[in-house]
């Protein structure tokens, strides 16, 4: 009976030991590392691309001792970097970003996120009169056409003469617009993306999860209630990429007087959602089980960031680039 028993034990232990080391082999290999692309405002505005890494989307440390670790060599400053992978080849990574000449934005791409290669100022606006700025774009591959979209904020002499008077800052009179293109080297005409009747820019489109019952992407919106003063960001809806998008009542940043520079990122269970507080000198972070249900729990006491890091990108990266980069 006794050897029964341990014959039986043994085949047990063999037949479950695969297992075991299956378990502890994706125990052990995780993605759940995350990288921080951001500027620095106002004096420091030139600098150029800092990054900061975590583990956990809310513990931020930044890399290489906070020096600049990206620097194009043309536009007025470098503002509003964004990251987004390419769709054919997940291990290249694209970045545009706010130039400050009044027509362009960059683009620049990278495999370790600091040596870059195809470096240019894209002019998307040098066709239209009147244009004052082209800030914040922002990148995104439509599968359904196999397209890129880039999306940005201007302001333009003699459009929505309507808002124009909120602010003395002709810059502040910002509509949303878009451009596509198959290569990221040839774009179309910029297209008007939306006009909500207020002045609107810095906004962030994120793919909803199939059958969602209020669309296919959600839009998150820099409600611009008085330019240089107040500021939330609210939250819009589209069946479509290019719109029409619906705008929400809610307001996800409404505790804080100035939010900007929406950026979100599923982790775990839970959408992160990041935002600038650019009145403040810091960054917000709110999260949810149910995007799109307007519930966002607001997590920014205990989140930490590198000091008055700016409107920045927040991608996943793998074990061995959150390595190389604390090197």
């Amino acid at each position: 009976m006794n050897k029964l028993k341990v014959i039986f034990t043994i085949i047990s232990m063999l037949l479950f030991c695969p297992f075991l080391v299956l378990y502890a082999q994706s125990a052990d290999v995780s993605d759940d590392y995350f990288l921080f692309g951001y500027f620095y405002g106002y004096e420091r505005q030139n600098e150029g691309l800092h990054l900061a890494v975590s583990k956990d989307g809310l513990q931020w440390v930044s890399v290489k001792n906070d020096s600049s670790v990206f620097h194009p060599g043309f536009g007025a400053f470098f503002r509003d970097p964004m990251f987004k992978r390419d769709p054919k080849n997940p291990d290249l990574i694209h970045m545009v970003w706010s130039t400050g000449n009044n027509d362009s934005f960059g683009i620049s791409s990278t495999y370790d996120l600091l040596n870059w290669f195809d470096t240019k100022e894209v002019r998307i606006n040098k066709d239209v009169e009147g244009v004052y700025n082209t800030w914040a774009p922002e990148l995104f591959w439509d599968e359904d056409t196999q397209q890129w979209m880039v999306y940005w904020g201007s302001s333009i002499q003699g459009k929505f003469v309507e808002t124009s008077k909120l602010s003395p800052n002709p810059r502040a009179n910002n509509r949303m617009y878009y451009s596509l293109s198959d290569d990221l080297e040839n774009w179309s005409q910029p297209i008007l993306l939306q006009d909500f009747g207020f002045p609107s820019v810095d906004c962030y489109i994120y793919k909803l999860p199939d059958n969602h019952p209020k669309g296919k992407y959600i839009e998150f919106v820099k409600h611009i209630v008085q330019p240089g003063k107040l500021a939330a960001i609210r939250e819009a809806y589209s069946y479509s990429l290019t719109g029409p998008y619906v705008l929400t009542e809610s307001y996800i940043t409404g505790k804080y007087k100035f939010s900007e520079g929406p950026n979100l990122i599923k982790i775990g269970e839970y959408y992160y959602l990041y935002v600038d507080l650019s009145r403040e000198h810091r960054m917000a972070v709110f999260r949810t089980k149910e995007i799109g249900m307007g519930k966002w729990e607001d997590l920014t006491d205990t989140a930490s960031f590198p000091n008055e890091a700016k409107h920045g990108s927040i991608i996943r990266i793998s074990k061995d680039m959150y390595d190389k980069l604390n090197k």
